[in-house]
């Protein structure tokens, strides 16, 4: 059997014997219990070995017997711890699957859209079938696919038409991808903002909740209630307090020790309850603020567009379409603190399961004997504890075999040589420390003193005493000897506190260990349980992967260095020409065989082939005729006329020009 199989087996037997007692057990709080134990008795069990088949009974008998204490405040603060973490893990869970879910619908309708185009068969029907699946997918978007009032789907559809008419897909279809997808985001915003427009406006919003109003209405009722709860707790804690301190102090004998132990565990759970109701508080406080603004937001905005519509039919899409896009992301944002709120009602409600899940010894007698304000003092810290002696404690636990043989000394050598190991405490004050009221301190602000030397009592620290650094971490206490002691040997106290958290699990949540004890955690534990996983209890499970290789047969030597010469004479001649190298330079001449024999090579341009554009015109030169009348002003004719004398008249001349 391996070892996932017999930590799933423990698991299994333990709720399996924990329901045949009649007690219901979760699966996370068996596993969480089997780790603490085998964390107190980490010699007897041991997972990374093979546990026979009695050691797994022991275990198991162990776990149900801590399990199946009657009235334990002990294990009511596990139980109460386990409760809330596994409440708000399952919560967180289921709303991511939700949303999950959501998003995948509208991602694979967006894909849809993205992907078809009006190309090929009757356009009118692709025009159709394409307008079909924007408004199918603007009724998923905004969650109306599941609405049994038909006006949500017509109000959306005429936001639609108003918005994105048919003829506007031809232009759509054309665009690319990441601007469809783009465009189908702003569409389903803007529609979602007229809605809201319209319910604001009383004119419409079917489907559409009072978010704002009803958020405001639910944390307004809660931090009342928180606060009340949180203080009444807090004063029940400052009681149980100076009961125990005076108990201490005086050491009446009508008290036995088994009820002081009692009552530290009612004070360990007293203080995990109003821890949890103070982070409730603060997370609803905290939402409150932002939602107090969201409205306010909402509100200007949607004032803003009532001033710019109006009773107007139309206007300008440049100017309203932003504003009702702003509107749908404020209301987004409104449902968002919609969803912390009910988380913090369902923890409320866990929370209110242990109220008084066990009974609480500390009687009106104790109050009235024991129950005065204790300013704790030099004096009152030297006396001895009755409860057991600090020192001869640890040297008890040094000894037992359920804890770590070397740890404790392993402590001694660490405080005594923290100073040369550079781990020295320094004690910081404020003065020289400009942050020394911001600072974060370990143990959630409890004393490490009276956690070690009060068997695990939760006192907070002072740090009027100081604060004092240690590896890093910040420590306050309750009185000046805890700064002392803790000064002297810090690694002592460190562990110290440690063993007292495997002796008391609650203390490994309350005070935030989960650091030192990794395998405790209930976030790991239900990590584990989210993703199937049957191996709770294993001690650092190494991650396993499916993998393969292939073993040669014969292996090769690689480490063979090809330029090794084990021969002196071929050394001798590589020394030589080394030396002759670094004396010699590189020379050329130009002789007659080696003329214009040399190879080179370069980058050229070649030059262009010549040419040109200018046009060319040829052809010939015809003769040039001329014909004019000569004698025209007067003169004298040169041409002869026969039985007469020359006579001024006129004649035409022809002349001819050669070129």
């Amino acid at each position: 059997m391996s070892s996932d199989e017999i930590v799933a087996s423990v698991v299994s037997d333990i709720v399996a014997a924990c329901a045949k007692r009649g007690r219901s057990v979760s699966e996370t709080l068996a596993a969480f219990v089997a780790r603490t134990v085998i964390l107190d008795e980490r010699s007897k069990f041991q997972l990374d070995r093979e546990l026979s088949e009695q050691g797994l009974d022991s275990l198991v008998d162990a776990c149900v017997k801590r399990l199946g204490d009657a009235d334990s405040p002990s294990l009511e603060t596990i139980k109460m711890q386990v409760a809330f973490d596994t409440a708000y893990v399952q919560n967180e869970t289921q709303m991511q699957n939700e949303r999950g879910q959501h998003v995948a619908k509208i991602t694979a309708l967006k894909n849809s859209i993205a992907q078809r185009d009006l190309a090929g068969g009757n356009e009118y029907e692709g025009i159709n079938n394409m307008y079909r699946r924007v408004y199918q997918y603007l009724i998923v978007s905004g969650k109306a696919e599941n609405a049994k009032d038909k006006t949500v789907e017509r109000e959306i559809a005429a936001a639609l038409e108003s918005v994105f008419p048919k003829i506007g897909l031809r232009s759509f279809v054309a665009l690319e991808r990441s601007e469809k997808l783009k465009q189908l985001d702003e569409l389903a915003s803007i529609v979602w903002g007229i809605r809201i427009f319209n319910r604001d406006m009383q004119k419409g919003g079917a489907g559409l909740s009072s978010v704002p109003e009803e958020v405001y209405s639910q944390l307004a009722q809660a931090i009342p209630l928180l606060r009340s709860s949180a203080d009444e707790v807090a004063e029940l804690c400052t009681t149980y307090s100076d009961v125990i301190t005076n108990l201490h102090r005086k050491k009446p004998k009508d008290v036995p020790s088994d009820a002081v132990m009692r009552l530290q565990e009612e004070l360990a759970n007293r203080r995990q309850y109003v821890s949890y109701v103070n982070s409730l508080h603060e997370s609803a406080t905290e939402a409150f603020g932002r939602v107090d603004a969201l409205k306010r937001k909402l509100e200007s905005e949607l004032s803003h567009l009532k001033t710019l519509v109006g009773s107007r039919t139309s206007v300008p899409k440049e100017k309203v379409y932003p504003m009702f896009d702003s509107v749908a992301d404020t209301w987004k944002s409104l449902e968002a603190e919609q969803s912390n709120v009910e988380t913090i009602a369902l923890l409320s409600d866990t929370l209110d399961i242990f109220k008084s899940s066990c009974t609480f010894t500390l009687s009106a007698n104790l109050v009235d004997r024991f129950g005065t304000a204790v300013k704790t003092s030099p004096d009152l810290d030297d006396e001895e504890d009755f409860l057991c002696h600090p020192e001869e404690k640890d040297a008890e636990e040094g000894k037992e075999g359920d804890d770590d043989p070397d740890e404790a000394k392993l402590s001694e050598e660490k405080g005594g040589e923290g100073k040369e190991a550079g781990e020295e405490a320094v004690l910081l004050t404020l003065e020289d420390t400009p942050d020394y009221l911001q600072l974060d301190l370990e143990y959630q602000g409890f004393c490490p003193w009276t956690i070690v030397h009060r068997a695990g009592l939760l006192l907070p620290g002072d740090v009027a005493h100081g604060i004092v650094r240690y590896q890093n971490a910040y420590h306050v206490f309750a009185s000046k000897r805890g700064v002392e002691s803790f000064m002297e040997k810090p690694a002592v106290y460190v562990n110290g506190v440690l063993r007292r958290a495997r002796r008391a699990p609650e203390l490994i949540h309350l005070i935030q260990l989960q650091k030192h004890f990794p395998q405790a955690s209930i976030d790991r534990l239900l990590s584990s349980a989210s993703r199937h996983d049957p191996a709770y209890l294993a001690e650092d499970m190494p991650t396993m992967t499916d993998a393969s290789t292939e073993t040669p047969i014969h292996f090769v030597e690689k480490r063979l260095d090809p330029s090794y010469d084990w021969n002196e004479w071929s050394l001798r001649r590589k020394a030589l020409q080394i030396a002759n190298l670094r004396k010699a330079k590189t020379v050329s001449s130009q002789t007659t065989q080696s003329h214009l024999r040399r190879e080179n090579e370069t980058q050229v341009y070649l030059p262009r082939d010549k040419g040109t554009m200018t046009g060319i015109n040829k052809g010939t030169n015809p003769p040039i005729h001329h014909r004019y009348i000569s004698g025209l002003r007067g003169g004298k004719s040169s041409k002869y006329i026969p039985g007469g004398a020359k006579k001024n008249q006129t004649s035409v001349v022809n002349l001819t020009l050669e070129l």
